[in-house]
Formats: C-alpha cells, sequence, structure tokens
C-alpha cells in the first residue's frame, strides 16, 4: 500500500467537528458559478437549433440553515443586543421601582389618615374622661356637704314623726 492511497479520493478520511463546520460554512459561502471559463468553441454547441443554450446570468446563492443565520447574526451584533438587554432590564426596574414607591405611598396615605382618626378619637375621648372628672369633682363636694349636713344632724334631737294629713277628713 502506497502512501498517496491513504489520501486517495476512494478511501474515507475522518473529520472532527470543527473541520465539518467550516467545511459547510466554506461550501454555503461558495459562489454557484464554474471556476473555469470554457473557452473552446468545440465545447459549446451551436445556436442552430434555436435553442437557448446559455448559461444563467442570475447569481443565486445556496439556502442557508437558519440556525446558521441567527448564529452569524448573533455573533456579528452581540454588542446591539447586548446594549439593547440592559436598556431593556434598567425599563423593567425602572418602572418596577415606580409601581413599588405608588404602593409605599398609597400605604403611608392610609397610615396617615388612620393616625389622624385616631387622633380624633383620642381627643373626643379626653374631653369625655375631663367633663367625668369635672363631674366627679362636683359629687364630691356634694358628698362633703351632705356628710357635714349628716353630721349636724346627728348632734341635734329627732324630730317626731307626724303623718300628712289626708284630704278625705
Amino acid at each position: 500500500m502506497s502512501p498517496r492511497a491513504a489520501t486517495d479520493r476512494r478511501s474515507h478520511v475522518g473529520k472532527n467537528q470543527a473541520q465539518r463546520t467550516r467545511y459547510g460554512k466554506a461550501i454555503q459561502e461558495m459562489d454557484c458559478e464554474p471556476t473555469s471559463e470554457e473557452t473552446s468553441p468545440i465545447s459549446r454547441p451551436s445556436d442552430a437549433t434555436g435553442e437557448e443554450l446559455s448559461e444563467p446570468t442570475a447569481k443565486r446563492s445556496r439556502p442557508i440553515n437558519w440556525r446558521r443565520r441567527c448564529w452569524d447574526h448573533f455573533s456579528e451584533n452581540w454588542i446591539s443586543w447586548a446594549v439593547g438587554g440592559f436598556f431593556l432590564a434598567m425599563t423593567y426596574f425602572f418602572v418596577d421601582a415606580k409601581v413599588c414607591n405608588a404602593r409605599i405611598e398609597e400605604k403611608l396615605s392610609s397610615i396617615d389618615k388612620s393616625t389622624q382618626e385616631l387622633r380624633a378619637d383620642v381627643q373626643t375621648t379626653n374631653s369625655e374622661v375631663s367633663s367625668i372628672r369635672i363631674d366627679v369633682e362636683k359629687s364630691k363636694l356634694n358628698i362633703e356637704h351632705l356628710s357635714e349636713a349628716i353630721k349636724k344632724l346627728e348632734g341635734a334631737p329627732p324630730k317626731p314623726f307626724v303623718p300628712l294629713a289626708s284630704s278625705s277628713q
């Protein structure tokens, strides 16, 4: 077996994944046009039959896999996507912060309102307590006067019981 036999076109040589992807990309990027120009007039058929035998002039590229197109797009534009993602995340956080601030302000206003209501209740209760204290003081004075009157009456002789005269007699 000659050393050339190992690389002969009929023998199989394996490729690793990186070589396969480079080969596939190179084939997709290749031009569809022939690589050599035909110069000999013999190889071209004549136009005697009236058929159009010329080669198409449209430059049509080979179809590219959508995964490959996406990968190429992101590998070329990753900075734009990163900046856009950053601004999108910042926008989300700003909106979320505004919503949280609105919730906090709502809670603070409800707490302030309930505090004002409690203050009003405390003032009402204080006025009621002060009126009760005044009534207690008046009652204490009345009790003192009554106790003095009782002490005076205890020292005096008892008055006889006189029934009231009835009007029927």
